[in-house]
């Protein structure tokens, strides 16, 4: 007979395991939903996932913020772009925002802290403006937007240089075929099955400035993080740093309540564009930690 102490370490495994699914206007999609054992704060994370990744991708994060209190959603994407309502807002970034919205409501979730990877930032930052009310604090992990514009070759080779960087990081990749030919499948069988849509994301991608989106929210009482990384191929922090001074001549007048630059300094490495897979002790922690900040931020001018 299994133990109640077994029944808990279990927990984690049975609902990571057995996602909801659901059929929304905006396309078919499934949740990753875990409770944790012992809340420490009511109000739940969803962890917005960055382009072409799915919940697998963030597991042992997931995991992570479970383990801390936290009850944790993201959310697999339909591969397929569906038509939406046109708001002013890229479709395929509008489907995948009124998509994190349907989940929302579906969970009967009033209210919700993010984390959002990469690509996911201008999904979620579209969410809130469409419904700014259900958001509370959101942490950008190396967010798309932020850099300024560029050309669609130049994320290409970018991207390949991140390729490059994650086979340094992670040397299982270039040594265990099994693991490289799963990691470069998935994402060649993403591009395969996906190629307008692919294209669509990268003018997005490549075009789509999320400054002013933020400046609104803020104004709206949504308190925004960002982490970046000194030395991520994709989107470096300077070049994010001499976008925002740029734009807002002084750091006090950016939309931002923080913004973390991080390198690995027991490694002497950058963490990686997708440190928050590969390094959830160190990086998924620190987006937790900024949070956490943002809502301590938040007590302290509510005069709570």
């Amino acid at each position: 007979m299994e133990s109640l102490q077994e029944t808990k370490l279990n927990t984690f495994d049975f609902q990571y395991k057995n996602p909801h699914e659901y059929k929304f206007p905006e396309g078919k999609v499934k949740v990753v939903d875990i409770l944790p054992i012992k809340f420490s704060d009511s109000t739940p994370i969803m962890l917005a996932p960055g382009w072409s990744e799915n919940p697998s991708a963030y597991k042992d994060s997931i995991k992570l913020m479970s383990g801390k209190g936290r009850r944790v959603l993201s959310v697999r994407y339909p591969w397929r772009v569906s038509k939406v309502e046109d708001s002013g807002f890229p479709q395929v970034e509008l489907q995948k925002a009124k998509l994190l919205l349907d989940v929302l409501h579906a969970k009967g979730i009033r209210r919700t802290d993010v984390i959002a990877h990469s690509e996911g930032a201008i999904n979620t930052l579209i969410a809130a403006m469409i419904e700014p009310s259900m958001f509370r604090n959101i942490a950008l992990d190396k967010p798309a937007g932020l850099s300024g514009k560029g050309s669609k070759i130049g994320l290409i080779n970018r991207f390949l240089s991140l390729m490059k960087q994650e086979t340094k990081l992670r040397p299982w990749l270039a040594t265990d075929p099994n693991a490289a030919l799963a990691s470069g499948l998935r994402v060649a069988r993403y591009i395969a099955e996906n190629p307008m849509k692919v294209l669509k994301e990268l003018d997005v991608l490549t075009s789509y400035e999320i400054t002013e989106l933020m400046r609104d929210l803020k104004g709206r009482g949504i308190m925004i993080s960002v982490i970046a990384g000194v030395d991520d191929p994709l989107f470096p922090a300077g070049e994010q740093v001499e976008a925002l001074l740029k734009k807002f001549k002084r750091r006090e007048e950016t939309p931002l309540e923080g913004y973390y630059s991080v390198r690995d300094h027991d490694l002497k490495r950058d963490f990686g564009h997708n440190a928050l897979s590969l390094y959830p002790d160190r990086h998924t922690a620190l987006a937790l930690n900024a949070l956490d900040n943002l809502q301590w931020k938040r007590e302290r001018i509510e005069g709570k």
